[in-house]
């Protein structure tokens, strides 16, 4: 009786620790809406999310399209997909073979629906 007594009270903690695991993400990219296609990866918005709001802790792989964290580093759960939005409201460059490409009158913005999608580490 004492064992399944035991068992009875660690199981509830160890089940609560479970559920409030924070995400941690390693590796992300933005998305934007547009009327046609619809939902798709935008290239340049990522890049400059990357650049300007993770300096030193991530850097853009341009073969994967992503943002990716250096050893060490995470994003936090919603940190991402918040510096997305902020960019594509705020204005961000495109790049030119991996320059900021300011050349442009006015910076890109997007004012549509603008989330972010990241692969998720749980710690």
């Amino acid at each position: 009786m004492r064992v399944s007594a035991s068992i009875l009270t660690v199981l509830p903690m160890a089940l609560l620790a479970l559920a409030g695991k924070e995400r941690h993400f390693h590796k992300c990219k933005c998305n934007v809406w547009d009327a046609e296609p619809g939902w798709r990866d935008d290239f340049n918005l990522s890049q400059y999310t990357c650049h300007m709001s993770y300096p030193g802790r991530a850097s853009f792989d341009v073969a994967s399209q992503t943002c990716v964290t250096l050893a060490g580093e995470w994003f936090p759960g919603g940190q991402w997909k918040a510096n997305c939005k902020y960019w594509a409201e705020q204005g961000y460059w495109p790049y030119k073979d991996g320059y900021v490409d300011d050349s442009a009158k006015d910076p890109l913005k997007h004012n549509d629906a603008v989330t972010g999608d990241c692969a998720v580490h749980d710690y």
